[in-house]
Order: C-alpha cells, then structure tokens, then sequence
C-alpha cells in the first residue's frame, strides 16, 4: 500500500503542472524517484511545489529541458536541485544514474596553474545565458538509493531539528597557512579576520583554529585535525575553512619533527555532527571537484553517515581575491538580508559578485560598499600586471558549487533588543535592559570582543613563547609543553568573562552583570533565548575602563 501511495505521489508531483506553479525542478535517475517521496513530502508541506524530471546523457540538451520548463514558470522556478555523480571514466556507473557537468574555460585563474577547464554545476542555472545563475543549482552526488535514501534522512531530521539551544549561535572557523608570499599572506591574513569580526554578527559564538604557531589560536599541530573534528561535531551553523586544499584532504601544518594534515582520509570519517550539523564552506582550492577521478572531500562529507547536509566548495584552484568577494557577499546575504536558503544565499552572492564595487543595497538603489572597494583596491595592488580581476570573479562563481539541497532552510534568530552603558567600570555593576520577542530561557553574557585576544590567552600566549626557548633546549618529557599549547587555544577561544542565566516572558526584561575588577578594554554583551520553537539573539558593544583611584 505504501509503495502504492508512494509511486502516485511521485507521478502527480512529476506531471507537468499548470502554469507558474513550480517552484524547484529535480533532475533525477527514473530508477531512484520513487526515493524521493519521503523529501517532495517534506517539501510540500513547506508549501513547495517541485516537478521531478529524468536525468539526460548530455549537459547541453539537460539544460535545455530546464530552460523550457524555466520559461513556462517565469515568475515562480527558484530552485534546481540534480540528484547523481558527475560520469567518470573510474566510477562504472550506468549513464541512467549520473548527471553530467559542464566545463567553462579558464583565462584567468589558468595563469596561476588551475586547469584550463572549469567543472560547474552554474550553467544549469543560467536562464538567460548571460553566465549568472537565475536559479539556485545544488547536486546530491550519489552513487546508489542507499546514499539517497541516507542523505533524505538526514536533511529532514536537519530541518526538523527542536533543539534550539546554545550549538545554534556557533560559527567555526579553521585558517590554514597562506603559503602565496608574505605580502599576500598578511593581506590574506588581515582580509580572514576582517571576515571574522565584521561580517558575522556579535551574537554569533565563534571559535578560530588557525594553522600558525605563532597564533595563540593553534593547537598543537599533532593534535590539530582532533580539534578540527572537534569543533565540526560541537555542531552550528557553518564550518568555514580558508587555506590551501585538495580533492581528499586540507592542508598540513609543521609540528617539531613532522607535518600534521589538517582533515584528512583518517580524520574525515569522525565528523559526526548529525543533526546538529553546521554546513561546511570550503574556501580552499579543490575541494568540490566532484568530477574528479575519486569523490572529493566536499562530497565524502556531504554523503557520509552522521556528516553535514550541505558544504560549499571549489571544483578547481581558487584566488584569495575571488574568495573574499564571494565570501564577503555571502556573508551579508545571509546575515545582514537573512536569506532563507542556503541555494539563494549562494545564488544572490554569485550575481553581487559580478558586480563592481557599485553594489545594490537593499532598497534598490545604487550604494558604495566600503568592505568591496577595500578588497578591490587591495587585490588590484597586490595581482600580477594585466590580471583580469572580473575574470577572477568570473570564474569562482563558476567553480564553487553547492553540494546539497539548495531549498535548505537557514534557521536564523528572532533579535533581541539591548540597551546599557557604552561605557562601565570595572569590578562595577552593568545593568542590561532588553526585550525579547520569544518567551524562554535567557542567557547574558559579557564577552571580549572579537577584535582583541582574551586577555587570559594572551598572558598565557606570552609567557609561553618566553618559556619555549627553555624547553626546546630541556631533553626531558616535553608533556608539559603539550598541555600548555592545547590549554593556550582552549583560553583563546574562551571569550566570556562573566554570564547570568535566567526565564523571560515575551516583553522587556532587565539582567545585571557584575563586571570583575581585573577587566577593561573593548567588550561586548550579549544575549540568547531559548524557547520552545525558535531562538533570539542580540549583542551591543561597550567599552570596560579601569576603575578611578580614590583620592
């Protein structure tokens, strides 16, 4: 009987509908789409209307089709979602069950030793032809009904998820080594935590692992791909990755005798952070060329059992400036705009980042971005002579694919409003008058601000890099050492300083911080609620001074 349903379900939804009345269209192999039912279930009930069609031997005559069933939908189609791996001539797949990619050329990135063809997923969702996506594509790359039926499994309970606690304010971020020249790199380096500071709200919780010994954020490079793991499993809402990559691995950071992998084959299979799963962004080069010879990094995640529903990658070699402009558009598409999918999220970047440094604002109308002319100015100073900055664009917004569903919901918070003194005393009282939109449990915390290493991690930061001298000479256990760098990271990612918890109706509310005497500087409140339904979220910067002497 089930199976019944099931089959006239996928027939009724795969009919040709009536017009503009679809708004995703699946390219799927005929033999999986009875698959499907349990996610096209999930779909409608979001009020989705997706026509399913079969998988076609050639890219060109594929997009054709969706071009047609676009044109018949004009106001509606959004969403492209292609379910199978791209044909290679190791993986002995049966053309029915796989979906082939177009390969753009390269005139730009080819002139650092990119290959001189793009694989891309893009042109599917270029209606018009003019080289940017009017749809938002995103590919399953599976190689059997096992893997889909896992991965359906999985994007449901993810969207389902009740749990809306504090793993749903966490960003993590991993920072490889730059390795382009010392020039490049700080620019790099500085562009990295720009990223980190401005473009993700304050009430977001962010750790950083970064892959420099002279970082306090770096863990012991023996240990270092654990705490990549580590951080993937706390869950969240993204995992960003900027450095060097490959198809099956990141790159490697230098420990005293030898280079320890970032995330590798061995260390791959422990990111298990169901669903909890933060979505993975690859800013690195190579980690989505899903039509390699073997399945790449992105794709081994996306389909693994227990790993993230989504990740974003390169199919090919990515630029430091190709990424920031990619990065910086998404960032403020989905923070600042609060996009609702992921697909869209990509999609509106991918098109902002074609633009010059003339941007559209959200009113429609022509608005300088500081942060682009920034990127801009820098990338022109710092590229090779006749470098084709717009090319560069170009090409990224070819080779960064999206490697899930691009009808993938972003869960974003209610705000939460916060009022108090820019300016306190320390070791004297902050009282915080907010107001919250969702009834629940209230956390209030004082943080350091991101601009500025915990004071706690840089004490310990400086102590250990005069002591390090000591203990390289010693010839006796070096386990004190491991302890001290492992702890050093721990305390640099441990930004609050002091925190209050308690219940809040829907309505103003007021908390007070005891600020502890030992504090001053750049600081930050913030807030979080946890209800029943949802999350809020709100933050506002302060300044600690010292406390006056008493005359």
């Amino acid at each position: 009987m089930w199976f019944f349903l099931s089959l006239c379900l996928t027939q009724v939804v795969a009919q040709a509908p009536v017009a503009d009345s679809v708004d995703a269209v699946v390219v799927c192999p005929k033999a999986w789409q009875d698959n499907l039912v349990p996610w096209l279930k999930h779909r409608a009930q979001q009020g989705l209307q997706v026509e399913v069609i079969d998988v076609d031997a050639d890219a060109t005559s594929l997009r054709s089709k969706i071009r047609q069933i676009a044109k018949s939908h004009p106001n509606r189609l959004r969403y492209l979602l292609l379910v199978g791996d791209v044909p290679s001539l190791t993986k002995q797949f049966p053309a029915s069950v796989t979906i082939p990619t177009f390969q753009v050329p390269s005139t730009a990135m080819v002139r650092f030793g990119s290959e001189p063809l793009i694989a891309s997923d893009n042109p599917y969702g270029d209606v018009d032809g003019d080289g940017l996506p009017e749809l938002a594509v995103g590919r399953i790359p599976c190689d059997s009904q096992q893997d889909l039926d896992l991965w359906i499994e999985r994007v449901v309970a993810f969207e389902r998820q009740a749990d809306y606690s504090q793993w749903r304010r966490r960003v993590h971020v991993v920072a490889g080594v730059g390795g382009f020249g010392m020039l490049i790199d700080s620019a790099v380096e500085m562009t990295a935590k720009q990223f980190i500071s401005q473009g993700i709200p304050g009430g977001y919780s962010i750790s950083l692992t970064q892959a420099s010994p002279s970082s306090p954020y770096c863990p012991l490079p023996e240990t270092f791909a654990e705490a990549t793991v580590s951080r993937f499993n706390e869950g969240g809402l993204f995992w960003i990755y900027l450095g060097h990559g490959n198809i099956r691995h990141l790159d490697f950071v230098k420990g005293e005798r030898d280079w320890h992998c970032i995330l590798d084959q061995q260390s791959l299979v422990k990111v298990r952070p169901g669903a909890k799963s933060p979505i993975a962004v690859f800013l690195a080069c190579y980690t989505g060329a899903f039509d390699a010879k073997e399945d790449s990094l992105a794709e081994q995640l996306v389909l693994q059992q227990d790993g993230p529903v989504a990740a974003l990658a390169g199919s090919r070699m990515t630029g430091p400036y190709g990424m920031s402009v990619l990065s910086s558009e998404m960032l403020e598409i989905c923070f600042d705009q609060r996009c609702e999918t992921l697909g869209e999220i990509v999609r509106l970047a991918k098109c902002r980042s074609m633009s010059e440094a003339e941007v559209a604002n959200g009113s429609g109308d022509q608005a300088a971005s500081p942060k682009r002319k920034w990127i801009d100015q820098l990338a022109n100073a710092l590229s090779p002579t006749n470098h084709d900055l717009k090319q560069e664009r170009f090409e990224h917004v070819q080779m960064m694919n999206l490697i899930g569903d691009p009808m993938l919901r972003i869960c974003h918070p209610e705000k939460v409003e916060l009022e108090c003194e820019e300016s306190v005393e320390s070791g004297g009282l902050l009282k915080i008058r907010g107001y919250s939109a969702l009834p629940g449990k209230l956390t209030v915390d004082l943080i350091y601000r991101r601009d500025r290493i915990p004071e706690p991690a840089r004490a310990a930061f400086a102590k250990l890099k005069k002591e390090s001298p000591a203990a390289d000479q010693s010839s006796g256990d070096a386990q004190p050492a491991v302890v001290n760098r492992n702890e050093l990271y721990e305390l640099a990612n441990q930004t609050v300083i002091c925190q209050e918890v308690g219940e809040v109706q829907v309505g103003p509310f007021e908390m007070i911080l005891q600020i502890p005497p030992d504090v001053k500087g750049a600081c930050a409140v913030r807030a979080f609620v946890e209800s029943s339904e949802a999350w809020g979220l709100g933050s506002q910067d302060i300044s600690v001074r010292s406390k006056r002497a008493v005359k």
